[in-house]
């Protein structure tokens, strides 16, 4: 197996000695996103190595950051962490205080945004999954398998997911 040897794997300096948890990217030109255990969501160059971050979100609680994703068209960012609360930020307008989702007992572990743009569903270790469709929230089910991770189908109509048990299983949206 070949290792990474060419000095540039390891360019990018966290201003912090946390973990990382997250890395995102934006969808606009050489930029990504960052989150982790400090709290605070950092965006970083590509097109240049040297740059030191920009922070992007102060950490406004004492939780550190687990997840980062970004809408298909790009609009949005969603930040999830050791709380149950689910930060959307508005990205044309980062200045503006997110959002703030709150409908799980306990952290959410997976997110993502559906393919359409018209919302998103989040897990949590409550075993709820929980679609939001920005306008409102509801509890989509509650689960009978322990769920790792989720992906929505292209069609957004379905989501498949990963147990705890080794099954896959398929839940129509």
């Amino acid at each position: 197996m070949d290792e990474f040897s060419d000095g540039n794997f390891n360019d990018f300096k966290a201003p912090n000695s946390e973990a990382v948890r997250a890395v995102e990217f934006s969808g606009f030109g050489g930029d990504f996103f960052s989150t982790g255990s400090d709290g605070f969501i950092y965006k970083w160059n590509l097109d240049d190595l040297d740059a030191e971050p920009q922070v992007i979100a102060e950490a406004n609680n004492e939780y550190s950051n687990r997840e980062i994703r970004i809408s298909p068209d790009k609009r949005w960012m969603v930040v999830t962490s050791d709380s149950s609360d689910v930060r959307l930020y508005n990205m044309q307008d980062m200045e503006k205080a997110p959002v703030v989702l709150d409908n799980h007992d306990g952290f959410v572990r997976d997110v993502e945004f559906m393919p359409d743009n018209s919302g998103l569903i989040t897990l949590g270790y409550d075993r709820k999954l929980v679609f939001y469709d920005f306008n409102r929230s509801r509890v989509l089910k509650r689960t009978e398998n322990n769920i790792n991770r989720f992906k929505i189908a292209p069609d957004n109509r379905t989501i498949y997911a990963g147990t705890t048990d080794g099954k896959v299983i398929r839940l129509p949206i």
